[in-house]
């Protein structure tokens, strides 16, 4: 009798339990199968979201790398319609790209080949060629300095660069003052703090010999003269007497 009555007891129990889920679900089914629901379409949401973003952080360093392979396989043709066209690209990818290190890597190679023109343009008397090119450079810079100012490599990089612009324009000052937060940003056991700590004591040594590095014309005449003349044109000096320039190429390993 004592084991059939807790059979009995034990079957009334599990009875009462089932009815009490039973209960439970038909209250509450609704809710836990729209919340079930809701997890399982958010959680492919985010599925498909991280693939989305892996994807396209995928194309952004397919595209920057097919675009600096194009521009270093033919350095002599950067001129062209084709070299332009990808520079072009190159400076949209600095503004569109989402990941920070392929836009700031697109924004400092043609901020750098910008300066690379700037000074041969110089070089060669094309006083207004070099100034379109000397203010899309600082432009490019300025760029680095405004979005990435977290990145301090390549902000070191911009503030080297703009010291160099300064240092081709005559302006020992601001480019001494662009090399110092060059110095101040970086240990000096990378190669752009080097360049920097290069560059300031040059000009001081200069400065203290008292004679100025000679430098191009950087501004165009306000009148055109109808003949040539030496006096009125810009002067060009011969390219070993004055300061180099960054010296980079885009096949340089970036720090």
């Amino acid at each position: 009798m004592k084991k059939e009555r807790r059979h009995e007891l034990s079957e009334n129990v599990l009875a009462h339990e089932l009815a009490q889920a039973k209960t439970f679900l038909q209250r509450y089914g609704n809710w836990i199968i729209g919340a079930l629901t809701v997890l399982i379409i958010a959680g492919l949401i985010g599925w498909y979201h991280h693939r989305k973003v892996y994807e396209e952080l995928a194309n952004e360093t397919y595209r920057y790398q097919a675009l600096i392979s194009s521009i270093n396989s033919d350095q002599s043709s950067q001129n062209s319609k084709d070299a332009e066209h990808v520079i072009s690209e190159l400076e949209e990818l600095a503004k569109s790209a989402k990941s920070p290190i392929i836009s700031a890597l697109a924004a400092i190679n043609v901020a750098d080949l910008m300066t690379g023109r700037y000074t041969y343009a110089l070089s060669q008397g094309q006083v207004e060629k070099a100034q379109k090119y000397r203010k899309k450079a600082e432009q490019l810079y300025q760029f680095i300095l405004s979005k990435h100012s977290d990145r301090k490599i390549f902000v070191a990089k911009a503030n080297f660069g703009l010291g160099t612009l300064a240092e081709n324009q005559g302006q020992w000052e601001a480019a001494i003052s662009n090399y110092q937060k060059v110095r101040r940003s970086l240990i000096s056991a990378y190669p752009v703090v080097s360049q920097a700590i290069f560059r300031i004591n040059r000009i001081k040594q200069w400065s203290e010999l008292g004679t100025n590095p000679i430098r191009f014309a950087t501004t165009i005449p306000a009148t055109q003269p109808g003949t040539k003349s030496s006096t009125t044109t810009p002067t060009l000096h011969d390219q070993t007497t004055t300061p180099p320039t960054t010296g980079k190429s885009l096949t340089e390993t970036r720090n």
